[in-house]
């Protein structure tokens, strides 16, 4: 809903949303010749729910357009069924995965100058929810080893803000902007280590297995496995860049554009400990 009003705010918008996502995900995982080495099957669902206002306003003494917003995300998460196996399904090692939940505020303040009657300046600082779900679901391997899916993994949260321009003619307009972001709860990779007593307990856990090497052999239902790795939430990432947007109409039947985009994504923190960037 969205309201036009007179006074200190000139606009106010609430929304609201609910949306219910499901899915579940069978690799079955095949050896040279043909045959079933092992099978990875989970089946899960994740729940939204939002609720959002933002209030906007622009003073006649100042040319500056403030605009405020905050949105609550809540979050449900739920795998009833995760398991790894054996050829054709045998020996199943089943996970039992807790029902998770997260409840975030997350809140956005921009503000916009106009410079001259076509040229504005803007700048926001904002911070955003980002559940996902295939990395909660999706397990595959190979000849040289296994990936697991992460059911316990939570949502990530991006902390930014950014500085742009915005300038318009008759025929078009073009658009600069510079932004830094910081993600924290960052979903990556993590390669289990043969040297980490707490990497090898996760293996037998995952494997159903007594032992783990990190050589060619057979370890439970991960056959084979010289190497193992599995999505953890245990980073922090630093991302800055830049994007340029230019746009002009040639004629009634012709336009030109032109889009760039520059991301630099660094790794602040893995596993806990800090790095230098």
């Amino acid at each position: 809903m969205r309201q036009e009003v007179t006074g200190l705010i000139d606009q106010y918008v609430l929304g609201v949303d609910a949306r219910n996502i499901a899915g579940s995900n069978l690799t079955n995982n095949l050896n040279d010749n043909g045959t079933s080495s092992t099978i990875n099957y989970a089946q899960g669902q994740q729940t939204f729910y939002g609720l959002m206002g933002q209030v906007k306003s622009k003073t006649e003494l100042f040319p500056v357009e403030i605009a405020l917003a905050a949105r609550i995300d809540q979050w449900n998460s739920q795998t009833p069924t995760n398991y790894n196996a054996g050829p054709n399904g045998t020996n199943p090692v089943y996970q039992n995965v807790p029902n998770q939940s997260k409840t975030q505020i997350n809140p956005t303040l921009g503000l916009l100058y106009n410079m001259i009657k076509d040229w504005d300046l803007r700048s926001a600082a904002y911070q955003a929810f980002a559940p996902g779900m295939n990395n909660t679901l999706r397990s595959y391997g190979s000849s040289n080893g296994y990936s697991f899916a992460n059911p316990s993994l939570t949502p990530e949260t991006m902390t930014g803000y950014e500085v742009g321009t915005d300038y318009r003619w008759k025929g078009g307009f073009a658009q600069l902007a510079a932004f830094n972001n910081y993600i924290q709860n960052a979903v990556a990779t993590y390669n289990l280590s043969t040297r980490s007593a707490t990497d090898q307990a996760l293996a037998k856990q995952l494997c159903g297995a007594t032992t783990w090497t990190g050589q060619t052999s057979q370890y439970g239902a991960c056959a084979s496995a010289q190497s193992l790795s599995y999505y953890t939430n245990n980073q922090t990432l630093f991302s800055q860049g830049i994007e340029f947007q230019f746009h002009h109409d040639i004629n009634s039947r012709w336009a030109t554009d032109l889009n760039y985009a520059f991301t630099s994504t660094k790794l602040t923190i893995c596993g806990g400990f800090a790095r230098e960037l």
